[in-house]
């Protein structure tokens, strides 16, 4: 069996800053912490995180920006990920369930549904970690093959 599901990024960015985000063009980020959500399904299940945890940390100029997330790695820090194991599409019940307790960064990730958005924001990391954290055990308790595991920090 294939192992993927669906995962969070966990982002600090140290200072207020504008970034291009290709199509949704600059958005004002503000100074604390962030997290995106995201899904690794499909052949490569989760080599998708390992491929965030890569480039987060390369910080080259050549990445290829296939995601609006990737165009956060020149500017912010990840400082870790949660992943829950799923076979079922639950990346857009996260995000909603994440929003419920975070402000969403409107439209970010939200290319292919029709979600409010996938990358949340708050100035207080604990609130970002408590609310990831209950997210997945949500998304686990309704639909997956194992546990929530937290993989904090890098």
């Amino acid at each position: 069996m294939k192992m993927g599901g669906v995962y969070n990024l966990i982002l600090k960015n140290e200072k207020d800053k504008k970034i291009e985000i290709g199509s949704l063009g600059e958005i004002e980020f503000k100074s604390g912490f962030y997290t995106y959500t995201g899904s690794a399904l499909g052949k490569n299940g989760f080599k998708r995180i390992w491929r965030h945890v890569e480039n987060f940390n390369l910080k080259e100029k050549s990445y290829k920006r296939w995601w609006h997330v990737d165009y956060l790695k020149d500017s912010m820090n990840m400082i870790g990920f949660f992943f829950t194991k799923t076979e079922e599409r639950a990346e857009c019940i996260l995000a909603k369930e994440i929003s419920k307790h975070l402000k969403g960064v409107e439209r970010f990730g939200c290319s292919d549904c029709n979600c409010a958005s996938h990358l949340h924001y708050s100035e207080d990391k604990i609130q970002v970690l408590e609310t990831v954290l209950n997210a997945h055990d949500y998304i686990r308790r309704y639909f997956t093959l194992s546990g929530s595991y937290p993989l904090y920090p890098l």
